[in-house]
């Protein structure tokens, strides 16, 4: 009986440690005991306003998740895009003057895990450099996770501009987001963000290219900046019912080795 009592005991600590241990899906980890779990760190991000319906879309690149930026397995980058946040109230369609903040409704965030090889030598992105982005080696590549826009009284991000001497200085934006898919889908809906959202996003764009020559602040720019993500893990336990089947699982191998003995 005392082999079987220990059986069952390191049964039972490895179960309850395991949802301390790292995890890892689709060749990204991270680790839930971070602080500030779940975080992303991107440090280039690209975003453009559309001039005609104010819509704002982009793309980026996670440069560490949970204060890690070797999360990713070798040759992998995690990478995402998003489009469809729709102006919905505030001061206009466009970001235009110093101060205005627009309300924006919908949107949806894919993240991507790609197999390619950073610069110097490869085509995909440098996290450390915004102008390495692009449409195609952000994705689509093999999904990782999906999210939609949580809308707070019809908001789901919120974005103010700042000028000075008629052009562009800066733009910052928050927003809230819920999980839609992805294989990581069950460690991330977690409800608790503002009005039980999954995300909090933040973003800060300084860097901007006019679409036209010269520009004028009315120019919708095409921005570059830097973005955070937060959220939490959920790990999944298993439930009384599973470890009782799994005691008497061991409780039976035990036995049986008795028995042979």
């Amino acid at each position: 009986m005392k082999k079987i009592s220990t059986l069952v005991g390191a049964a039972s600590l490895l179960l309850a440690s395991g949802g301390a241990s790292a995890l890892s899906v689709g060749g990204i980890t991270w680790d839930p005991s971070y602080v500030l779990d779940f975080q992303t760190l991107s440090q280039a991000i690209y975003q453009n306003i559309n001039a005609g319906t104010g819509i704002s879309s982009g793309y980026g690149v996670v440069s560490a998740l949970n204060g890690d930026s070797a999360f990713a397995a070798p040759g992998l980058q995690l990478t995402y895009q998003y489009s469809g946040f729709t102006p919905f109230s505030g001061t206009g369609l466009l970001p235009n003057v110093n101060g205005s903040v627009i309300g924006y409704s919908g949107g949806i965030v894919d993240f991507y895990v790609r197999s390619q090889t950073p610069p110097p030598g490869g085509t995909g992105v440098n996290p450390a450099n915004p102008l390495t982005l692009n449409s195609g080696n952000t994705g689509p590549g093999t999904l990782w996770l999906s999210l939609k826009g949580h809308e707070v009284n019809g908001v789901s991000f919120t974005g103010t501009s700042v000028t000075s001497g008629g052009f562009f200085a800066g733009l910052s934006g928050i927003g809230q987001f819920d999980v839609t898919g992805g294989p990581t889908q069950t460690y991330f809906d977690s409800n608790t963000k503002l009005d039980g959202a999954d995300f909090a996003f933040s973003s800060s764009f300084t860097s901007f290219v006019p679409n036209t020559n010269p520009p004028t602040n009315l120019t919708i720019q095409n921005g570059y900046g830097t973005a955070n993500m937060t959220g939490a893990t959920i790990v999944p336990v298993p439930e009384p019912y599973s470890l009782a089947l799994i005691g008497l699982g061991l409780l039976g191998f035990g036995l049986m080795r008795r028995k042979v003995a």
